[in-house]
């Protein structure tokens, strides 16, 4: 547990020093959409339009997850499978739908955290207070307490 937990601090402090300045700039709530799947899990997705792959989309989508499994009740989260999105071609209509790589799926809920950019679908599950199976994965308080320290 405490190594999870280090784990947590070090690449949370890793990926703020990247885009604390531009942080600011973006409000999460256009860039990450967040769906309900189940009262523990929802489906999270980093919008494509109007982002570049320098904005802080990492920082961001822990954010909004992080916010989200505080204010359900839960401690703990875990990403249970990712998709990468294909590059949008371009004799495909620009509201076309989304394409994705086929997902990645991890069971149990791994606390990697998987690459993000724009277009990518993840998949995350909540843990609650005591729960064995959410003891080493991203603990959603430390999460947030560290990704608004420099907001």
């Amino acid at each position: 547990m405490a190594s999870a937990r280090i784990s947590v601090v070090f690449v949370l402090s890793a990926l703020l020093f990247g885009g604390c300045a531009h942080r600011a700039l973006l409000n999460e709530r256009d860039v990450v959409h967040a769906s309900t799947l189940s009262p523990d899990s929802e489906q999270v997705q980093v919008r494509r339009d109007g982002v570049s792959d320098d904005e802080p989309l990492r920082e961001l989508t822990l954010l909004k997850i992080s916010q989200d499994c505080l204010s359900q009740g839960y401690k703990t989260f875990g990403f249970t499978s990712v998709s990468q999105p294909k590059p949008h071609l371009p004799n495909r209509p620009a509201d076309a739908p989304v394409e994705f790589f086929g997902a990645r799926i991890f069971d149990p809920a791994s606390a990697t955290l998987p690459e993000i950019q724009p277009g990518t679908l993840l998949t995350v599950k909540f843990f609650g207070q005591g729960n064995p199976a959410g003891a080493d994965l991203m603990d959603a308080a430390l999460t947030l307490s560290i990704l608004t320290a420099t907001r």
